[in-house]
């Protein structure tokens, strides 16, 4: 195991990037076998009804602020016995109602396998909500459920197995009404599921009750454990956390976030900041932290990285080494000549076939990395070691998607607006500055830029976005995947209507062979139509062309 290199590098260095533009608490244990979430659904739609007629009753302008599900049990698995990775409906409900004229409460507890009320006058609220909900908007939980447990990912990935498999399972839900930051608000369904197993952080994703769509929420804020893409002492944002593969002196940097366990030398990690001008020269002490597939601490060190004081933006960089040995057998290429020597001297050192030979590699499994300054959090990420065949399968799988883009990035709440293309370095000209085609020439370009146009609100946290980009190049055989790569940018928690960046090149031939090319680089442009396509997760969020003549 060893520590690695670490360094400042200018912003017009980097290739990519991203660019801004009271409580109630009950406890169950239960199984279910034959009730359906749609007629849980239904009978929460009825059960809500009759509690506005209770509430009518208590006061006449009692407003429904919050409705809570409870008690989720464990689903039925094959054999008939309770699965605890899965999750069963949810056996109780509160429904919780506040008097604007009086400031009082009342919360009505639903029964839901009996179908009875229990009204309970409180007299302060119990609930921190104080928007109504109105009577249209929709209780079906079962769909927030179902899309907030799609747009987990790969949350639950890695880490301790047990933790893992229980990530996934529903521990409660709650309806709210939440503004959009103007005078309009929306129904929130947020649905809390177990913990990541990697950080044992709670997780939560917030739905549109409405559109069934998973959103930026201000539920989904973040906590005192989590990343806040902050570094107040240089009042800077994080853009991005992304990692390389290099020598302990490196050269290139050769961006990825999968990388072969038996082949990586050193990891680095880059974070990329936005600031002011700082006026002076000033530095940031930085810690690294780095967990291993077990989620356990296997590496950690601090640094001190100077920013000048002209700079509104920089990078700072280091890695690790974290490998094992392990021995390995092969032919001794002296067994012959030993044999020889045996047969001259029989009372000489016996002779092996084999011999033993220690080979360093990283353990396969997930890594997470964490930045922190001033013991805060400001930025995480993560990267998977794993067998080459293994990655490429994923790479072929992904290569052979044909279906259209979705056009929407579900835990960003973000809608496409556009991919677009153009040439020249894609951090030092400014967004005016760009001159965006379909059109490149062979003769004088070098490199094509992609940026992606987001729409989006705030995130209300700091919010990692990984987007896997896929280069096609169109032959007489069809469209073929040429080159693929990797973007770790991030949504900052206050930022809106974010556009991400990368760049495709000939300098390095690494990209070609990490799409799974089996044949020699031709290493450059050749002259025909290209496609990229974008993917966000499991999901294909955008596709565009251009041609190179």
């Amino acid at each position: 195991m060893a520590a690695g290199r670490i360094g400042v590098i200018r912003i017009d260095e980097v290739r990519a990037g991203a660019v801004r533009h009271g409580m109630y608490l009950a406890v169950f244990v239960i199984a279910f076998s034959g009730t359906l979430y749609a007629d849980t659904t239904a009978s929460l739609s009825s059960l809500a009804a009759q509690a506005r007629v209770e509430a009518h009753n208590w006061r006449a302008d009692a407003e429904l602020v919050q409705v809570e599900l409870l008690a989720f049990g464990f689903g039925m698995g094959p054999s008939g016995y309770p699965d605890v990775n899965k999750t069963g409906p949810p056996r109780g409900a509160l429904f919780h109602f506040r008097s604007p004229s009086s400031q009082q409460a009342l919360r009505v507890a639903a029964d839901m396998t009996r179908g009875t009320l229990r009204p309970e006058p409180l007299s302060a609220p119990a609930s921190p909500y104080t928007r109504g909900i109105p009577a249209d908007v929709s209780l079906d939980f079962e769909r927030a459920i179902k899309q907030a447990k799609a747009a987990l990912g790969t949350e639950c990935a890695g880490g301790d197995p047990l933790i893992s498999r229980s990530c996934t399972v529903v521990t409660g839900a709650d309806l709210h009404m939440e503004s959009d930051g103007s005078t309009l608000s929306r129904g929130i369904w947020t649905i809390r599921f177990g913990q990541n197993p990697r950080t044992l952080r709670d997780i939560s994703r917030s739905v549109n009750a409405r559109t069934g769509q998973v959103i930026a929420s201000k539920s989904n804020q973040a906590g005192p454990d989590e990343a806040t893409g902050q570094i107040p002492s240089l009042r800077a944002t994080a853009v991005g956390l992304r990692f390389f593969v290099g020598l302990q002196q490196p050269t290139q940097r050769q961006y990825d976030d999968l990388f072969f366990y038996n082949a990586a030398r050193y990891i680095f990690w880059e974070l990329y900041l936005v600031h002011p001008a700082p006026g002076r020269r000033t530095s940031v002490t930085v810690e690294e932290i780095w967990k291993g597939p077990s989620g356990d601490v296997i590496w950690r060190a601090k640094h001190d990285f100077p920013v000048q004081e002209e700079l509104t933006a920089s990078v700072f960089w280091s890695g690790a080494r974290l490998v094992g040995a392990k021995t390995v057998e092969i032919p001794n290429q002296f067994y012959e000549d030993c044999m020889r020597r045996r047969q001259r001297q029989p009372w000489g050192p016996s002779c092996s076939a084999t011999t033993g030979v220690d080979v360093e590699r990283w353990q396969p499994g997930d890594y997470e990395v964490d930045i922190v300054v001033d013991k805060r959090l400001v930025a995480t990420g993560t990267f998977r070691m794993d067998e080459k065949d293994r990655i490429y399968d994923e790479v072929r799988a992904r290569a052979a998607d044909r279906s259209a883009p979705r056009g929407f990035i579900p835990q960003l709440d973000a809608k496409v607006t556009a991919l677009r293309f153009y040439e020249g370095d894609a951090t030092t000209a400014s967004r005016a500055q760009r001159s965006y085609r379909t059109q490149f020439s062979q003769a004088t370009n070098r490199d094509v830029n992609w940026e992606l146009d987001l729409s989006h609100p705030p995130p209300h946290r700091w919010l990692p976005l990984t987007i896997e980009a896929l280069l096609f190049y169109r032959d007489a055989g069809g469209d073929r995947v040429v080159q693929r790569k990797v973007l770790q940018s991030a949504a900052p928690a206050d930022w809106s209507d974010t556009h991400h960046t990368d760049v495709f090149g000939w300098e390095d031939d690494y990209y070609y062979y990490r799409s799974g090319a089996t044949t020699r680089s031709p290493g450059r442009w050749m002259p025909g139509m290209y496609r990229v396509d974008l993917h966000v997760g499991m999901t294909k969020v955008a596709t565009g062309s251009f041609e190179i003549r």
